[in-house]
Parts: C-alpha cells; sequence; structure tokens
C-alpha cells in the first residue's frame, strides 16, 4: 500500500488506499458488530450510521497491529465537521487523511435498502449516487463511495434491483469487485461528471442488516 506525501493531487491519490483499508478490514470487522447493536430494528438511517460509525473508529483501533497506522486518517460522522454547503447537505460518513483541507475527503452517502421501488431510486438517483455526480460531494477528488443496509432476506437481489434501475437509466452499471465477505456486496462504477469535475469512481457497498451473514458468488445475471 502506497502513502503519498506532497501536493494535493497526490493526496487525493492516497484516498484509494483509505478506501481500500475500509473494505478489506475495517467494514468488515465493524458491521457485524453493528448488526448486533441494532439487533435487527428498523429505525432511521442516521441512527444506524451512528452506531456503524463507532464501530469504525473502534476497529481502526483494535486492527492496528495490521500496519496500517503510517496511513493516517479520521472518520467523521456529518455532526462533527462539515464539507460542503449547507445548502446541498453533508455525507452521513466521511474520511479525512488530515484536518486541515476540508476540501479532500472520502464520503460515503448511507441509504435504506428494502429493495422496493422508492429506495433503489433514492439510493441511485439524486438524493444518493446524484449527489457525487453533480459535485455536491467530493468535487475536489475522484472517489467516494455509497452503503446500503439492506433491510430485506437477500443482499443478492439488491444488487440485482440497482444494477437493472442503473442500466434502465443508462446509468454506468456497477460491476462486483474483488472484496466479498460477511455476506456484504461490493460493486464499483465510474461515472462523468459534468464541467471540470471529471470522473469519479464509486465504490457501493450493500451490507446485510437482517439476516446473517452469508457467502454469496458474483452473478452476471442483472446484466440480461
Amino acid at each position: 500500500m502506497r502513502v503519498i506525501y506532497g501536493d494535493v493531487s497526490a493526496w487525493q491519490e492516497n484516498l484509494y488506499a483509505v478506501q481500500d483499508i475500509m473494505l478489506e478490514f475495517l467494514i468488515p470487522e465493524a458491521w457485524p458488530e453493528c448488526r448486533i447493536k441494532c439487533a435487527g430494528q428498523k429505525m432511521r438511517e442516521n441512527e444506524v450510521t451512528g452506531f456503524f460509525v463507532k464501530e469504525l473508529r473502534t476497529a481502526k483501533r483494535n486492527l492496528k497491529k495490521i500496519n496500517f497506522e503510517h496511513v493516517h486518517f479520521h472518520i467523521h460522522p456529518t455532526t462533527q465537521v462539515n464539507p460542503g454547503e449547507e445548502d446541498t447537505g453533508y455525507p452521513d460518513i466521511y474520511i479525512t487523511p488530515w484536518e486541515d483541507d476540508e476540501e479532500i475527503y472520502l464520503a460515503y452517502e448511507c441509504k435504506w435498502l428494502e429493495t422496493r421501488a422508492n429506495d433503489i431510486g433514492k439510493f441511485c438517483g439524486n438524493e444518493g449516487i446524484g449527489r457525487f455526480v453533480h459535485g455536491k460531494y467530493a468535487s475536489q477528488v475522484p472517489v467516494g463511495g455509497m452503503i446500503g443496509y439492506v433491510f430485506s432476506a437477500s443482499v443478492q437481489n439488491a444488487e440485482n434491483k440497482i444494477c437493472k434501475y442503473m442500466k434502465n437509466h443508462t446509468l454506468p452499471i456497477p460491476v462486483p469487485h474483488a472484496t466479498q465477505r460477511h455476506g456484504m456486496r461490493v460493486l464499483r462504477s465510474v461515472h462523468q461528471r459534468a464541467g471540470s469535475l471529471g470522473r469519479i469512481e464509486l465504490t457501493h457497498v450493500l451490507l446485510p442488516y437482517l439476516n446473517p451473514p452469508e457467502e454469496i458468488a458474483c452473478s452476471d445475471g442483472w446484466l440480461s
């Protein structure tokens, strides 16, 4: 894993290292603990996210033995630091490599997913992915993330519906990422933003909320 110091573009590149740490170590460690705290109860998104942030921070402290402590970053809930402008809203979770530059951060937008059309539309539309594509979040960086709390029997079904929605709305169809652990599904899509914003790569992390974690094989069935 490379840690890069220097100009802003190099620090942006370092966000990919933080994203990898989240996917490989922190989310798989923190999410099962968060599910225990939530006990399968339907609650507000920000309540679940509050539990999740606490567990991510605990996992970060506990996993220093994995030797990524030289990658310095801070995990924030929305209420602590507010990158962006007030009238556009704030990411639910965001990570800063350092404390002084509010334009450089790794943002995650969190959504409930009961696999109903309304939930899928929020995840994929202006209230979810659109906040990155339109530059409301992460306008200065090329990477961001969506997190779906899957409140239904099948994470795979949620993945299929998201991919079908994006295909039907001529959006980039996300493809499975190699990281598929503890029942979570990880997808990635690349979006071209308007003007000078350039491209952004979004990682979509779908987390099982109800059922015990299950291992699900990658499937391309939604492409047909």
